[in-house]
């Protein structure tokens, strides 16, 4: 129980919990993602695929081949 202010306490709180220093730019990533992004919903995105000319087969065309 701490009673009184306790620079070393505080010193190694410090060392144990702080961020790592190159958290920045892993931060910035993850705020500045879509929803879908994190989802994992841009694996399957038609529309993308339209805009970019690639033609994936179907699920179900897939199967009758």
């Amino acid at each position: 129980m701490l009673t009184r202010p306790n620079d070393d306490y505080d010193a190694e709180v410090y060392k144990r919990m702080r961020l790592p220093e190159d958290i920045g730019p892993s931060a910035m990533f993850l705020a500045l993602q879509t929803p879908e992004t994190l989802t994992g919903q841009l694996i399957n995105a038609p529309d993308f695929d339209r805009e970019q000319g690639i033609e994936r087969p179907s699920a179900f065309i897939r199967l009758s081949m």
